[in-house]
C-alpha cells in the first residue's frame, strides 16, 4: 500500500468519524425530518446515490432560514456526498464553509486538512492540520500531518508527528507509517521492534505482518520472514 493510499484511508476514517458523531449528537432530534441529505451518510462509493443526495442537500442549502448550525450540519454532508462523487475539490469548499461558521471546531479543521491531503494539496493540508493541532492535540491529527511529510520527504519531522500518534494511540496503521519511516532513515532495528511490539500486543494486521516479514528478509532473517507469512494468510485486511 502506497503512502498516498494511506493518507487518503486516514481521511475517509475521520471524516466518517466526526459525521457519525455529528448524526448522532448535536443533530439527532432533526434525524426524521432530513433524511434525503443525510444520505449522503450511506452513499458510500456509489456516484449514483451520491448525486442524489447533492441534489437534495442543494434544495435544502437554498432555504434562507437555515440556522448556521443546520446550514453547517447540510454542508457537511453535502462534502461527504461530494467525495464520493469524486469531487474532493468541492467536497474541501464546503467544508471550508461550514468551517466558517464554527472555527474553534477540531474536527472540522482535521477534515479538512485531511481533505487536503486526498487532493495532493500537501502545503494547504500541512497548513490546516497545524491549526487542528493548535485547537486540539488529537492522535490522527498527528498521524495525518506524518503522512503529508512523509510524502513530501521530510522523514525525521514525519518521525515525530507518527510516533507523537503512536504513542498516544497505537495502532495497526499507525505502526506501519511510523516503521516505514524508521525504515527509509536506515534504522531497520527501531521498525522491526515496533512491529514485532505491534504483533504481541495483537492490533497488528496484514499491512504490519507484510512491512515486518519484508524488514525480516532484507534483515536476512528468512525463518522469521516464513513465519510472519504464514500469519499474514490468518490476518485481517487493513481496514
Amino acid at each position: 500500500m502506497t503512502w498516498r493510499i494511506l493518507s487518503r484511508l486516514i481521511a475517509v476514517v475521520a471524516l466518517t468519524a466526526w459525521i457519525l458523531l455529528s448524526a448522532s449528537t448535536a443533530f439527532a432530534g432533526e434525524a426524521n425530518s432530513r433524511p434525503d441529505c443525510r444520505s449522503a451518510l450511506a452513499a458510500n462509493d456509489n456516484p449514483a446515490a451520491a448525486r442524489r443526495a447533492i441534489r437534495a442537500c442543494n434544495l435544502e442549502l437554498g432555504n434562507g432560514e437555515l440556522s448556521a448550525q443546520r446550514r453547517a450540519e447540510l454542508l457537511v454532508h453535502r462534502a461527504t456526498a461530494y467525495g464520493y462523487a469524486q469531487e474532493g475539490e468541492r467536497a474541501a469548499a464546503d467544508l471550508v464553509a461550514a468551517r466558517a461558521m464554527s472555527p474553534a471546531d477540531p474536527w472540522l479543521a482535521r477534515m479538512i486538512g485531511e481533505t487536503y491531503v486526498q487532493l495532493g494539496r500537501f502545503a494547504d493540508a500541512e497548513r490546516e492540520l497545524a491549526g487542528a493541532i493548535e485547537l486540539e492535540p488529537h492522535p490522527a491529527a498527528f498521524q495525518a500531518r506524518c503522512a503529508v511529510r512523509m510524502e513530501t520527504k521530510r522523514y525525521l519531522e514525519a518521525l515525530a508527528d507518527c510516533e507523537t500518534a503512536h504513542s498516544a494511540d497505537p495502532s495497526s496503521r499507525s505502526a506501519v507509517l511510523t516503521a516505514q519511516i524508521y525504515r527509509e532513515l536506515g534504522r531497520h532495528a527501531s521498525a522491526m521492534a515496533l512491529l514485532e511490539n505491534a504483533v504481541a500486543s495483537r492490533y497488528s494486521d496484514a499491512a504490519t505482518l507484510r512491512l515486518l516479514s519484508s524488514l525480516y528478509d532484507e534483515a536476512g532473517r528468512s525463518a522469521d520472514a516464513l513465519r510472519i507469512t504464514a500469519m499474514r494468510r490468518r490476518a485481517p485486511a487493513p481496514r
